[in-house]
């Protein structure tokens, strides 16, 4: 028998019942979504993914289309994906540099042109147009950050490349006093036989780094007795037979789920009353 899950669509306002591994289109024509075709990503769990995205628990969507502002900023990716292409395959000399937003696009350059800027515009628009008649597929790939960061490096994108490299640094800094703390515990833990007195040492080191982050905006999310919310729990179990006061509540947590300034960066997966 085919396992089947619970999932709720935004976009239709409906909870719906469909197979375990269905793919995010599959869960659109079984919403009744209309004008699929226009459909650009979908938002699982407040994250976005793509239309290959297979679901193997319950999960909240969202489907986006040009009008949603995750939506809006998928399409102009895939554009600067398809005109970097272009420029490749029309220009292999040269080099695109995306410099920043205006308007309702983007301020590029391209070096190394000897073609006046009209010819370049249609050259590209119809190598681009081809594209979409072509249905190219977007591969995404999984590159180290030292290469993508020579890749944005390269395209212009100096600040995107800097972040990339040490976006992480305050975050880093202030997490190190807790790996000097484990150092010295675990040092301690060869010269001391007190279990009572490095189970202390290790709860003050936790609830030291519970509090940096704290500091940085990040907070657990609530399971003790809560309500299932699809929008912060995840449920990975369906608990029959503990009572109609228990039903729809989050009966144990599996793994604690966090938010960052209010946002969900990892959902706390629950086993829940049926």
């Amino acid at each position: 028998m085919e396992e089947m899950l619970e999932v709720y669509c935004r976009n239709t306002d409906t909870k719906l019942l469909v197979r375990s591994g269905m793919d995010m289109l599959g869960v659109a024509d079984f919403a009744g979504m209309k004008n699929t075709e226009n459909i650009l990503g979908v938002c699982v769990n407040n994250k976005v993914q793509n239309l290959n995205y297979r679901i193997y628990s319950p999960k909240t969507v969202e489907f986006l289309d040009i009008n949603t502002t995750n939506g809006r900023r998928m399409y102009a990716f895939s554009l600067m994906f398809m005109l970097y292409r272009a420029v490749k395959e029309l220009y292999p000399e040269s080099e695109l540099y995306i410099q920043h937003s205006m308007s309702d696009g983007y301020f590029c350059e391209i070096n190394n042109l000897e073609e006046s800027m009209p010819q370049v515009i249609g050259k590209l628009k119809e190598r681009m147009c081809r594209m979409v008649e072509e249905n190219i597929p977007f591969l995404r790939k999984i590159v180290p950050v030292a290469e993508a960061a020579e890749l944005f490096e390269r395209l212009g994108m100096k600040e995107k490349a800097e972040l990339i490299l040490n976006g992480g640094e305050k975050t880093i800094v202030a997490i190190l006093p807790v790996l000097d703390d484990m150092e010295r515990a675990a040092a301690s833990a060869e010269k001391t036989d007190d279990i009572k007195a490095l189970e202390e040492g290790w709860e003050l080191i936790f609830k030291k780094l519970k509090k940096i982050l704290e500091g940085m905006g990040v907070k657990e999310i609530e399971t003790n007795d809560a309500d299932f919310n699809v929008d912060f729990h995840e449920a990975i179990a369906m608990v029959p037979g503990m009572g109609d006061d228990k039903k729809g509540k989050v009966i144990d947590c599996v793994q604690t789920g966090y938010t960052l300034n209010d946002k969900v960066i990892r959902h706390a997966k629950v086993a829940v009353g049926q």
